[in-house]
């Protein structure tokens, strides 16, 4: 979570409630702009998620106390340390300072972590290569629909098909599975299909996968994600997260 305007105004609202004229803090400058840091990061937090509860409200020091818990201090320690630096306003400058190089630590991990992210989805986008619709409702798409494919100019290397599946125990394919074939310009071709196909009403999760020759080739890769043999009347089965996953190993 980011932060481009630190609330010190409502710290120093708070500050002036206590003593004045405190000898100087045990709490180590970066660890105190630490505290403060997470003291705004909770702020933000209850605003973001519109808190509304009267008790805390009434005592909004009352948000800190996981904060004050976890570096062993006080409420009242925290509002000794505040004031101190109002009466100090040289020292008030280098903990604002300190908050600052905070900020801009945490706003580069972040960005770091969004770019991490983002990196990774786009990967995953790049390495799944199904460009038909991935959810399917049988017979409503089709009495003995087969969601057939063909890729053309394919590359080498390993191609994993997936997809989850409900077949109903009503469902009449005959001799179910799940097809990928890799077809060379030479009109051989190489197949792999998964069967055991269970009807029984439950999600279950099917793949296959086939890689290619390099010794030929290849003019395309095409397949059946919901293959049959003949005879197959109509089909009922849903069809979920199709993915035509492409490795070059």
């Amino acid at each position: 979570m980011r932060y481009k305007n630190l609330r010190f105004l409502t710290i120093i609202g708070i500050g002036i409630l206590a003593a004045c004229s405190e000898p100087e803090p045990d709490i180590p400058i970066k660890e105190f702009a630490e505290i403060i840091y997470e003291t705004h990061r909770t702020d933000a937090i209850i605003q973001v998620a519109g808190f509304n509860d009267n008790r805390l409200n009434n005592d909004s020091l009352s948000y800190y106390n996981h904060i004050f818990k976890k570096y062993g201090i006080s409420r009242e320690d925290f509002i000794k340390t505040i004031q101190w630096y109002v009466d100090n306003p040289e020292k008030f400058q280098e903990l604002y300072t300190e908050e600052m190089k905070i900020v801009a630590q945490k706003e580069e991990q972040y960005e770091e972590l969004k770019k991490q992210m983002q990196d990774s989805l786009n990967a995953k986008d790049t390495n799944d290569i199904w460009n038909l619709k991935k959810d399917w409702r049988l017979p409503l798409d089709g009495n003995t629909e087969t969601i057939s494919f063909e890729i053309p100019d394919s590359l080498h290397g390993t191609y994993t098909l997936t997809a989850d599946m409900i077949y109903y125990s009503d469902d009449k394919t005959v001799n179910p599975r799940i097809t990928i074939m890799a077809k060379y310009t030479d009109d051989t071709y190489d197949q792999q299909s998964t069967f055991g196909v269970e009807k029984d009403g439950q999600r279950h999760s099917y793949v296959v996968k086939i890689k290619t020759n390099e010794q030929k080739q290849l003019k395309m890769l095409s397949g059946w994600v919901l293959d049959h043999s003949t005879g197959t009347e109509n089909k009922h089965v849903d069809v979920y997260n199709i993915e035509l996953k492409y490795s070059k190993e």
